[in-house]
């Protein structure tokens, strides 16, 4: 019976304990009850300053249906304030749903259903917003992107995010010429730019713009002649190459009397190769011009947004851009160099107005250092220039494309004499094997000395590459046959090179891997591997002779 005060104690103290498990559980639910509420106000919230009279916004609301007119789209992407607002809007959305997504897994089964017409909305993406800004704070990418779990339907998303569909929207309401083609759904012909076996390498397209590195921002020329801004959309243009098949390309603008060359050249240096552009502005006229020409640096890639295989294409983030003596620093890490000092420098956000638009409107920045949180920030160098007729003025530009440390100063004649000494660099690799075809045929041999140059700028130090975006993995198969081609027009030396930085990866069972890039060998297998390297190996041997 003395038993029985210790079982009631224990028994009490038992009662006790759940008692506190009780309160502390009505206390958490009580608490996420209390969140959840302010969650759905705070989504009541923006709905109703949506839905508010005025509003262009109205349209991307859930509660307004999923049916939506061109008025709707006309009213989003009116201006650089509207489409402003608007990705705002859809960030605010975005991260109410986040918010709740994360009560949802701490076990708020209602906050999800309660957000439901939120959720709607931003699956249907209208106009990509929705995606835009998932790109933008998640980093997301059509074939990664964690936060798509909060979404039951990603349809829409993933096809935005695939199609950069908010950049295209923006561009459709934009006039002609003031966004890359690809964002017409139009195809930009390009050149590859680079030293033989360097890291890097720049793209340069039809129109002159040039993408200084795989995935980087890009510069692009704009020229603004008696009033009017002159863009590629405006001005006709051919491309050239120096000689004719050196890997030197030049692009030529012809406005009224003037003509604008861009030519861009990768010149090698100790410390690595540094891309150099020059802007040449001619006045074939008979009266002084007074032209004001414009280097634009532009959060997009030369390459597409449908090249997305190891690398995608369209925008390239430029978070800051930053004025310091003879250069612009864009992210904080990569430098334009000044070679020809601009007679001014202006810097803009995307929500204050896009370069190519506040450039089209006359209103040239005023400030020399932004930050974007959307990665959109753009800016421009500008030269006004006095050409008599007759005369011509040149710009250069200049960026490093690898190694590392800043890159030091550059004058114009040394530019210039890079240029000369990379040509004939180029001329004596080219020439080692003479072709000769009847002068109807001279595109053709013309076309292979080019093709050799791309295949040289294609390596990656000693590994040969098919491409230098998409492709810029290194396959024995096409690393096979482009030997075979080095090997017939002079250049043993890179196949070499190949051989014995490829072998090395053969698996101790003998099996070839497929390819190899940064990650090592890939496990894939591929049948003919095997046979690729053998065939390597005895056609170096066969024209070389070389038994090492």
């Amino acid at each position: 019976m003395r038993a029985l005060p210790w079982a009631v104690a224990v028994a009490a103290a038992a009662l006790a304990g759940v008692a506190v498990v009780a309160v502390l559980q009505h206390a958490a639910t009580t608490e996420q009850a209390r969140e959840r509420r302010a969650l759905v106000a705070r989504n009541a919230q923006l709905t109703r300053a949506a839905l508010a009279p005025g509003s262009a916004l109205a349209c991307l609301d859930g509660e307004a249906g999923e049916k939506t007119g061109d008025a709707c789209e006309a009213a989003v992407f009116a201006s650089a304030t509207a489409v402003a607002a608007a990705v705002a809007y859809e960030g605010e959305r975005l991260a109410i749903l986040k918010a709740a997504f994360d009560m949802a897994k701490q076990g708020d089964a209602q906050v999800m259903p309660a957000l439901a017409n939120a959720r709607r909305a931003a699956e249907l993406d209208r106009y990509g917003l929705a995606a835009h800004v998932l790109a933008v704070r998640e980093g997301c990418t059509a074939v990664a992107c964690p936060a798509l779990a909060m979404f039951t339907d990603t349809t829409a998303l993933k096809a935005n995010l695939k199609a950069q569909a908010f950049e295209t929207y923006v561009a459709q309401h934009a006039p002609r010429g003031s966004f890359p083609r690809y964002l017409s759904d139009e195809q930009s012909y390009c050149t590859v730019v680079g030293a033989s076996g360097d890291t890097a390498s720049a793209l340069v397209n039809e129109d002159g713009m040039i993408e200084v590195g795989r995935g980087s921002f890009s510069l692009e020329p704009f020229l603004r002649v008696n009033g009017r801004l002159i863009t590629w959309s405006d001005a006709p243009h051919r491309q050239s190459l120096l000689r004719g098949d050196l890997p030197i390309p030049s692009v030529e603008w012809t406005a009224d009397s003037l003509t604008l060359t861009v030519t861009a050249v990768a010149a090698s240096r100790r410390e690595g190769a540094t891309l150099l552009v020059r802007y040449r502005v001619m006045n074939r006229g008979m009266a002084t011009v007074r032209p004001t020409l414009y280097v634009a640096m532009r959060p997009f890639q030369v390459n597409p947004p449908w090249q997305f295989l190891n690398a995608v294409g369209g925008v390239a983030p430029i978070r800051s851009l930053e004025q310091q003596r003879g250069r612009i620093l864009v992210n904080g890490a990569r430098s334009v160099l000044l070679v020809t000092r601009p007679t001014g420098f202006g810097a803009t956000t995307f929500d204050a107005g896009e370069i190519g638009e506040r450039l089209r409107e006359g209103r040239f920045p005023a400030a020399r250092q932004v930050h974007d949180s959307l990665g959109r920030a753009s800016g421009a160098l500008r030269y006004a220039l006095t050409l008599p007729a007759g005369a011509a003025r040149e710009v250069w530009i200049a960026v490093r494309l690898s190694g590392l440390g800043i890159l030091g100063p550059i004058s114009p004649a040394r530019a210039e004499a890079a240029l000369a000494a990379t040509e004939q660099a180029w001329a004596a690799q080219l020439d080692r094997v003479r072709i000769t075809l009847p002068p109807s045929a001279a595109d053709v041999a013309a076309t292979l000395r080019t093709t050799l140059a791309y295949m040289l700028i294609n390596r990656r130090d000693a590994a040969i590459e098919p491409g230098a975006r998409a492709y810029a993995r290194s396959w024995i198969r096409d690393g096979s046959l482009i030997s075979a081609a080095l090997l017939r027009l002079g250049a043993p030396e890179a196949v070499r090179d190949f051989i014995t930085w490829y072998a090395p990866y053969q698996y101790p069972s003998g099996r070839v891997p497929c390819c190899v890039d940064a990650r090592g060998a890939d496990p894939v297998p591929e049948n003919d591997s095997d046979g690729e390297l053998i065939y390597l190996i005895a056609e170096y041997w066969r024209y070389t002779g070389d038994h090492a």
